[in-house]
């Protein structure tokens, strides 16, 4: 399948008092199994974290939060971690932002649990640092706390997402 357009953009050959515009034109070329129809998604298949820290944050979510590490790259020191319906996938590289560091468009990872006060507990149990103490926020009960590079995680209660 091929799709053509044309683009109206100056030519910047000519001089800048000259408005004049050319057209261009463009070509596609897509698979053929391309149907014109939205992509068929089956689920969020992982969230990648750069870390410079990384045998301390895999400690954490797989010794301190209890996920299990479902797939080890140790040559490019890479692991992938089930968090129930997505996977990290934490990365080690020296030139990762620092911990603490902003983190640019990524604000934070939400995980859905059944009791967000129960979790919590949890959470302080282990020493975990909290940003935010469990809220009712909407219709739902959250709470944020980090991890050792200083991301921010969200608990999620969300009874209108129950079974998911």
């Amino acid at each position: 399948m091929v799709i053509q357009w044309q683009n109206k953009l100056p030519d910047l050959r000519r001089s800048t008092n000259d408005q004049a515009q050319v057209f261009k034109s463009r070509t596609i070329h897509l698979s053929p199994t391309y149907t014109g129809r939205t992509m068929k998604l089956k689920a969020t298949h992982h969230v990648a974290l750069f870390t410079r820290n990384f045998a301390e944050m895999e400690k954490f979510y797989s010794q301190t939060l209890g996920f299990p590490v479902t797939l080890r790259w140790d040559d490019v020191t890479i692991i992938f971690i089930d968090i129930g319906s997505t996977t990290i996938e934490l990365i080690g590289r020296d030139t990762a932002p620092e911990a603490n560091s902003k983190p640019g468009a990524f604000n934070h990872l939400a995980l859905h649990v059944e009791d967000v006060d129960v979790a919590y507990q949890e959470l302080v149990a282990k020493g975990i640092a909290i940003t935010v103490e469990p809220k009712n926020f909407k219709e739902i009960r959250i709470c944020f706390f980090i991890d050792p590079d200083g991301n921010s995680l969200e608990l999620v209660e969300d009874p209108r997402a129950e079974g998911k």
